[in-house]
């Protein structure tokens, strides 16, 4: 009798699960191989969380996957950057 119920409660675990966990996250590192920080992604939504190396968070920025274009601001929401992010992983930056 609890079995089914238990089966069903396992399959929508299952299901929501992996459609709730789209989120990406990349260390950098200097050149002597310190960490320097790290970004986190929602692939989901397109946003982009940038920390330092203590894990404070430093800034954001929205990434539209269709155009390939992103916009970096910083904690207090002042534009820093933007360019456009080519399908092989180049940046095209703007002109300011």
């Amino acid at each position: 009798m609890l079995r089914p119920a238990v089966i069903t409660v396992l399959l929508l675990l299952g299901a929501v699960v992996p459609a709730a966990a789209q989120t990406t996250r990349i260390d950098l590192f200097d050149k002597e191989a310190n960490r320097a920080g790290g970004v986190i992604m929602d692939e989901r939504s397109g946003r982009v969380d940038f920390y330092d190396d203590r894990a404070n968070r430093i800034g954001y920025g929205h990434l539209d996957r269709a155009s390939g274009r992103i916009e970096v601001f910083d904690v207090r929401g002042n534009r820093v950057g933007s360019g456009i992010l080519t399908p092989r992983g180049n940046v095209i930056r703007d002109r300011r």
